[in-house]
């Protein structure tokens, strides 16, 4: 069995060595050379257009960013400010604990996102 494999192995390579390939007419092939240089040409057009795209789409994205999230020198919401997140865990570790009531749990009077509106951290 692994003779007969051999032989066959043998027999394709010696056919892929010995046997020319069969080329296309002149014509065809001075098509398909003059099709790759006109694609070679607009690829080479075509890289700066994608390499400006992209840092165009860096720019927006940048810009965004600073939209959603503000430096801390910028302007910021009217009655708001910039606070660490330090300030942020003292003030709820300060806060009492909720206290449970049925299922629900009720935070104090004055609960972290109130102190937030309100201006109080």
């Amino acid at each position: 069995m692994l003779r007969q494999a051999q032989l066959k192995h043998k027999r394709e390579l010696y056919l892929a060595l010995t046997t020319r390939p069969s080329l296309s007419p002149l014509a065809e092939q001075n098509r398909v050379v003059f099709r790759i240089k006109e694609l070679t040409e607009l690829v080479r057009e075509v890289r700066p257009l994608r390499q400006k795209a992209t840092e165009d789409a860096e720019r927006l994205w940048q810009s965004v960013l600073s939209e959603i999230f503000p430096r801390p020198s910028a302007e910021f919401y009217t009655g708001w400010r910039w606070i660490q997140l330090e300030e942020v865990a003292e003030a709820i570790i300060e806060q009492p604990a909720p206290s449970q009531i049925g299922n629900s749990f009720k935070l104090s009077e004055k609960s972290i996102l109130d102190c937030a509106f309100l201006g109080d951290l």
